[in-house]
């Protein structure tokens, strides 16, 4: 599963629920029905996922257990958005892509002056 963040400026607990609800709503037991089955009002789940309500280590784990979804899977997810460098992963991406653009577009014929790291990392001598 993927989330999503939906501000760059996320805390770390709000990403925490996002990832949380996302799993939730994935399952095939309603939000409702898993308050009601922890002995809570209706909307409690919602409320909970928004930060109106506590939400204890304990709900979570229990709230996952009803869904039929692994705590693990939950605490995995969380720590994976939460690692450090996790930014710095989408920036080089980026750079991977476009010096795989750039060196297609040279094999193409197109006459653009190579970046100095490029040549150190291909080997290969300018045209």
């Amino acid at each position: 599963m993927k989330y999503t963040p939906r501000a760059k400026e996320e805390s770390e607990a709000e990403v925490a629920r996002g990832v949380l609800k996302d799993l939730l709503r994935r399952g095939s037991v309603s939000l409702d029905e898993i308050g009601r089955k922890m002995g809570h009002t209706r909307g409690y789940i919602s409320r909970a996922l928004r930060g109106a309500n506590p939400l204890t280590l304990e709900t979570i784990i229990e709230a996952l257990k009803m869904a039929g979804i692994e705590p693990a899977e939950y605490f995995s997810t969380v720590a994976k958005e939460l690692a450090p460098g996790k930014a710095g992963e989408e920036e080089t991406s980026q750079a991977r892509i476009e010096e795989v653009v750039l060196r297609t577009l040279r094999r193409l014929g197109w006459n653009m002056p190579p970046r100095d790291d490029d040549e150190k990392k291909s080997g290969a001598p300018t045209r």
